[in-house]
């Protein structure tokens, strides 16, 4: 049984995270801004920016793959580093 104030997720509580000192910080600082009205509104947001980066950086292998030239490698060389991902 949930208490109140949990949240669910498949069937169970999600229990409180420890973050670290930083996140906290920055989460109320996003929230004292008026970025967020709530924790969860950042988190969500958080989490889509987190699968948009995940599910970007898949497409770009499955094209990358399409192509073996010199001059494309250099044009995904550079949208991999500002997307900050591994070769």
């Amino acid at each position: 049984m949930t208490k109140p104030g949990e949240a669910h997720l498949s069937g169970e509580a999600v229990r409180p995270l420890n973050i670290g000192t930083h996140y906290e910080t920055f989460i109320r600082d996003q929230l004292a801004a008026g970025n967020f009205d709530t924790v969860s509104q950042l988190m969500c947001e958080a989490l889509r920016l987190l699968e948009e980066r995940q599910t970007g950086a898949a497409t770009l292998m499955v094209t990358e793959a399409r192509f073996d030239d010199m001059e494309t490698r250099s044009v995904f060389d550079r949208v991999r580093s500002q997307l900050r991902l591994q070769p």
